[in-house]
């Protein structure tokens, strides 16, 4: 079982600083919305289940 690390413990992993790191994750946020979107469509569109 893994567990998420602290925030603390991501930014000394990833070597950055908080600010930056937080420019960083909301770009991945926002180009990741787009593709989570197409892929709900994806499943039901083509009748498959998520089980």
């Amino acid at each position: 079982m893994y567990v998420l690390p602290t925030r603390t413990h991501l930014l000394k992993m990833l070597n950055e600083e908080e600010a930056e790191a937080k420019i960083q994750m909301e770009s991945y946020v926002n180009a990741s919305a787009p593709v989570i979107t197409y892929l709900d469509n994806l499943f039901p569109s083509k009748q498959l289940g998520i089980d």
